[in-house]
C-alpha cells in the first residue's frame, strides 16, 4: 500500500491579518483533528466570516480539509475517516500549523 498523502498546503500560509470580507464564498470546509492556537468552533467561525461554508464531513462539495496533526484520540490524522475520504475524492488538505 501507497503511504498517506501529505497535506498539500499550511494553514500558515495564509494571512489571516490580509483577509479580504468575502474572500472564502464559494469554498467549504471541514476540519479534523486538533488545531493549534485555534479551536474548531473559532476556525469554523472564520471561515463563516470570510464568506465560506464549514460542514463536519468531507463529501463532494468539500473544497478543503484542514487537519490537525493529530486527531482527538491522540492518533495521527492520517488515521481519521475524514483524511481517508478527502484522499479517496481528491480533496484539497491543509495542515492547520501555527
Amino acid at each position: 500500500k501507497d503511504p498517506p498523502i501529505q497535506p498539500s498546503l499550511e494553514l500558515a500560509s495564509f494571512d489571516v491579518d490580509s483577509a479580504v470580507s468575502q474572500c472564502l464564498e464559494g469554498l467549504t470546509f471541514c476540519f479534523s483533528g486538533v488545531l493549534e492556537g485555534l479551536g474548531r468552533i473559532e476556525s469554523q467561525e472564520m471561515v463563516k466570516i470570510l464568506g465560506g461554508r464549514a460542514t463536519g464531513n468531507v463529501s463532494g462539495k468539500t473544497t478543503y480539509l484542514v487537519l490537525g496533526e493529530v486527531l482527538e484520540d491522540g492518533r495521527p490524522y492520517q488515521d481519521g475517516k475524514k483524511f481517508k475520504t478527502a484522499e479517496e475524492r481528491g480533496t484539497t488538505t491543509v495542515l492547520g500549523v501555527e
